[in-house]
């Protein structure tokens, strides 16, 4: 259906005051048809444009398959610099160690564009389908796997999720991220950061800034950077849906515990990839026959794996 807001210059009866070529497009044709197709960077270009091109960029469906790439890269670019720029002014001594200056201004510009990211992912994570953010390095934080992504996993939509080069994804937060299904939205809402190095191994309870205490010991228990699953039903799992795309590349820390971690989250995959990841063996390759049916081959072509049967 037609929106009913219409707005001054762009929506208007009379073809003599049509200033937009727009202006004859439905809300829908231009959401579902158009922005549909943008990138998240060009999305948000687009929305500044004017009322209406707001109104149609937050429909859900332009947010069912969201590219973060170039959004993300122009973000840490524009905080690297600004952050560069707001060290150099404030730093009395000349002859300070400009190594440090330059991985402080960059630490400050991967929290700042961590947090814009989890804003986004969170406020539309019940519409996202498609998750890709790649050439990731050290833009993004830890933060992001279990606030950002692990919010649109909570929401149970998520079926493709694409993470290439991300530097700090290790086997405990791909696992952190399949376990947020089962944890319910406000949850999510609650944690609003997460130090890997703050948990014992047999935590309890964790005290957040604003003061809440929050149970993790039923959700996960890390041990040398590995979690074990306890207190979970799979089956509750499987009907909160689960990715069936799933590419993980150039992640140089996820070992064959992430492997086995997928088998047991991801019963209906049917593409996984995880090219450049040198600590993934035979041995980790192999532990997908799990989810190989009937008469199966399991074809390994430079890390990518796709289940059949004939």
């Amino acid at each position: 259906p037609v929106s009913s807001r219409r707005v001054r210059g762009l929506w208007n009866d009379r073809t003599d005051c049509i200033a937009c070529p727009f202006a004859q497009f439905h809300d829908e044709i231009i959401s579902d048809h158009m922005f549909s197709y943008l990138t998240l960077e060009d999305l948000l270009s687009a929305a500044t444009s004017c009322r209406r091109f707001s109104y149609c960029a937050n429909q859900p469906s332009c947010w069912r398959r969201v590219d973060a790439t170039d959004y993300v890269g122009r973000l840490y670019g524009m905080y690297l610099k600004e952050s560069s720029s707001s060290s150099s002014s404030s730093k009395e001594d000349t002859t300070a160690d400009d190594h440090q200056t330059r991985t402080t201004a960059a630490k400050l510009a991967k929290n700042k564009t961590s947090t814009a990211l989890i804003n986004k992912l969170a406020r539309h994570k019940n519409d996202i389908e498609s998750l890709t953010i790649r050439n990731i390095d050290h833009k993004l934080s830890a933060d992001v796997a279990v606030m950002g992504v692990g919010a649109c996993f909570g929401a149970g939509r998520l079926r493709e999720l694409v993470l290439t080069g991300y530097a700090e994804l290790t086997d405990s937060l791909v696992n952190i991220m399949f376990l947020s299904r089962s944890v319910t939205a406000d949850a999510t809402h609650t944690i609003r950061s997460m130090n890997m190095n703050a948990f014992t191994s047999v935590p309890t309870q964790r005290k957040l800034g604003s003061g809440e205490i929050v149970s993790i010991s039923p959700r996960f228990r890390l041990s040398n950077n590995k979690i074990a699953v306890s207190g979970l039903n799979s089956k509750a799992l499987k009907q909160e849906g689960s990715p069936t795309i799933l590419r993980l590349e150039n992640c140089r820390l996820l070992t064959d515990a992430v492997v086995r971690m997928i088998v047991a989250n991801c019963p209906d995959i049917s593409t996984l990839s995880l090219r450049g990841c040198p600590d993934i063996t035979d041995s980790g390759i192999l532990a997908l026959a799990p989810l190989l049916k009937l008469a199966p081959s399991l074809s390994r072509n430079e890390g990518e794996v796709t289940s059949s049967s004939s």
